[in-house]
């Protein structure tokens, strides 16, 4: 078998506003808890990845939204700088499991 490598990008906004989550891509959205201030979806990207050659075969997905805030009566983007290493982790809050764990060694812009 040849080695191969397969990649695949799409922008899920009208996929998840069609099955009822048109709200989040408002200025109606309720995200208080995740972003100050108040912020909607403005895009929702997925990607994926695989990569299949002798070593065997390597897969990854990502799904990315985008979330602007609401500054001065206008929308913004959102702009962190991070000019530090740091650890994150997220943890499921029910169970105490880790869901995902890392560090970044090297950070700067995030957007």
């Amino acid at each position: 078998m040849n080695k191969f490598a397969l990649e695949y990008n799409i922008d899920l906004g009208s996929s998840l506003e069609a099955i009822g989550m048109s709200q989040a891509f408002t200025s109606h959205a309720d995200f208080r808890k995740m972003s100050s201030p108040p912020g909607r979806l403005s895009k929702v990207i997925h990607k994926t990845i695989l990569e299949v050659d002798e070593d065997g075969t390597t897969a990854a997905a990502v799904t990315m939204p985008e979330l602007r805030s609401l500054i001065g009566g206008r929308w913004e983007p959102f702009t962190m700088i991070v000019d530090h290493p740091f650890f994150c982790a997220i943890q499921d809050r029910e169970t105490g499991e880790i869901l995902f764990m890392g560090s970044v060694l090297e950070p700067g812009e995030i957007r």
